[in-house]
């Protein structure tokens, strides 16, 4: 069988009407000597209206980010190249731990441009040194200089030895700790008030009892009898998550047409939300990740895997992280079944790399709908279709269109620049690098 690769590189800027596009070339690091560490969130920032087009971002270490708990630490970063990386940490600069090498990705078998380190296993209170390695294509090794974090005791509630579960509800603003994985049959974590919830490099695993969910056209009593690997109600806005792992369990429930239930983290209502440094995998059918239902939250510096196959219904995308009103930046999806990242009103998206293995029609790395107000800008996107399963190829005959970016219906102001697009595809004419639609 022959498979056809397409990449492209482009910058497109578009609002009502304004087509432009220009074509751009990748260029290699050119640095090759130790460079600082700069530990800060990464926003490059634009202005609100979207006026300014945010610089690209240069330089050996990029982006890099660190969270660090009790006995626990994330460290990020990204790099100009696909490249194997590793972390040196260790209570003075002679290190003496290293974290383990990242896999590949499975579109091309290259590594990721995406860093990802979470340290266990660490000391309470104490000061620690890191330094980030990786090794590029051209096989030289790339060494930063040293850095610090530092971890604090805390004076957190702990879970599970101060609640009951399960679920364990936490119903009380402050801020809360995990010291444990867990393994539950339904629900997880349940959040009920505004919180801060540092899950301290823990796993939870959700859904590992078989569930029948309610059959009823109304949702909340649908989704209020399924479950979810950490819950958030309307009344817990402004509530933040940090750093660990949320893993669907042998359960396996699936979602409803829409995508909702079973999620590994679900926000039912919440705004203003923060969710940093967490792991999720799920592969219940026809499920979204980070299910929003009238939620908001800002996504940054996660790493998610859909090991999902089904999709039902279309046209009702099935997406691993939504933009609604928020920036979702700088996340690794190491594998999509229909779309990555879901745009909404106002929310940038852009520094996030991901890989679609696609179970069906429209799918894309990013898709907005409606929508208004919104960057697209310097994401990784590769998705090789021949990957979907014949089961879900049937009514295509073996056609399933879909590719890098998507406008759809109506989409007013949105900005696309300088995203790197990589399709492997049986048949290219079904394949877009960037698609405007119905009005998009």
């Amino acid at each position: 069988m022959k498979y056809v690769v397409a990449l492209f590189v482009v910058v497109i800027v578009f609002s009502v009407g304004a087509l432009q596009a220009q074509t751009t070339a990748t260029t290699p690091a050119q640095q090759r000597k130790p460079v600082p560490v700069a530990a800060s969130p990464a926003t490059n920032p634009s202005s609100s209206d979207g006026s300014v087009i945010a610089p690209p971002t240069t330089g050996d270490f990029q982006d890099v980010w660190t969270h660090a708990s009790e006995t626990s630490a994330v460290i990020y970063w990204m790099t100009p190249v696909p490249a194997g990386s590793t972390v040196q940490y260790g209570l003075d600069d002679k290190y003496g731990m290293k974290s383990e090498e990242k896999g590949k990705n499975h579109v091309n078998d290259q590594p990721y441009y995406t860093h990802f380190h979470r340290l266990i296993g660490l000391q309470p209170d104490k000061t620690y040194h890191f330094r980030m390695i990786y090794t590029g294509p051209d096989g030289k090794e790339i060494v930063s200089k040293d850095g610090t974090f530092a971890t604090k005791k805390s004076a957190a509630i702990r879970i599970p030895g101060d609640l009951k579960g399960t679920p364990y509800v936490l119903d009380k603003p402050g801020d809360y700790i995990l010291t444990e994985d867990l393994k539950v049959g339904g629900t997880g974590i349940r959040i009920t008030k505004k919180i801060n919830l540092d899950l301290d490099g823990h796993t939870i695993t959700y859904n590992e009892d078989s569930i029948t969910p309610a059959k009823t056209g109304k949702f909340d009593e649908y989704l209020d009898s399924t479950c979810f690997g950490i819950e958030v109600t309307r009344t817990a806005s402004g509530s933040k998550i940090f750093n660990g792992r949320v893993v669907q369990g042998k359960g396996n429930g699936p979602s409803q047409v829409h995508g909702l239930g079973f999620n590994p983290i679900a926000i039912r209502g919440a705004k203003d939300m923060e969710i940093a440094g967490v792991e999720a995998t799920y592969q219940g059918d026809s499920m979204k990740g980070f299910m929003l239902r009238g939620g908001a939250a800002h996504v940054h510096n996660c790493v998610l895997e859909d090991k999902g196959n089904i999709v039902m219904n279309r046209h009702m995308i099935k997406m691993v992280l939504e933009a609604a009103g928020t920036d979702v930046h700088n996340n690794l999806i190491k594998r999509y079944r229909q779309a990555g990242v879901y745009g909404g009103n106002g929310g940038n998206i852009y520094r996030n790399e991901m890989y679609g293995a696609p179970a069906g029609n429209n799918h894309c790395g990013v898709m907005v709908y409606k929508g208004s107000d919104i960057q697209i800008r310097d994401n990784y996107v590769f998705s090789r279709t021949n990957d979907a399963p014949e089961i879900n190829r049937e009514e295509y005959k073996g056609e399933i269109a879909g590719g890098g970016i998507y406008t759809v219906s109506g989409c007013k102001n949105i900005k696309i620049y300088r995203n790197k697009i990589h399709l492997v595809a049986e048949n290219m004419d079904q394949m877009s690098g960037v698609r405007v639609t119905w009005g998009g």
